[in-house]
């Protein structure tokens, strides 16, 4: 059963505040595809200002992807995959990606508008990913001292 639309939706200005406030990212993206129906490119109808501030990205609306990320097809086939996905299901999709073009890892949530369209809200979680990679590092570290402690100690109880 289709959700309910409510009746009584926020007024243009608190929806303004609203996009215009927010610390995650916003994107309205029209898909395009190919003749077999596989996403190529999309373009940026609407973002709203933490967009730019979380990807370092600038003049991005009414421009395909293509031209503001060259290269991010072909580098990235498995995100206009999902985006593709969400449009053609209805579903929301919910991931983590590391575009790498950019250097940053963003997590994200998919959605299909009533008007067809692709709308993902996103925040930047790179300094996260970074300290994760750091931590595991770390760990390595010490699980490789702990193993090398070991064997000093079994060689000392030799002498």
């Amino acid at each position: 059963m289709p959700a309910t639309i409510p009746t009584n939706l926020p007024a243009e200005s608190e929806l303004s505040d609203l996009f215009n406030l927010m610390p995650q990212g916003v994107a309205i993206c029209t898909l395009i595809f190919d003749d077999s129906g596989n996403t190529i490119d999309f373009t940026y109808d609407f973002v709203n200002p933490a967009f730019y501030t979380l990807t370092g990205l600038s003049d991005v609306i009414n421009k395909k992807i293509s031209i503001v990320i060259p290269n991010l097809y072909e580098v990235h086939p498995g995100l206009f995959n999902v985006y593709g996905e969400v449009i053609s299901t209805g579903k929301m999709a919910q991931f983590e990606t590391n575009i790498r073009i950019l250097d940053i890892w963003l997590s994200a949530s998919a959605f299909k508008s009533q008007s067809g369209k692709l709308i993902v809200v996103f925040e930047n979680i790179t300094e996260i990913k970074r300290t994760e990679a750091d931590l595991a590092q770390r760990l390595t570290s010490l699980i490789h001292l702990s193993s090398t402690v070991r064997e000093f100690r079994k060689n000392v109880q030799l002498l």
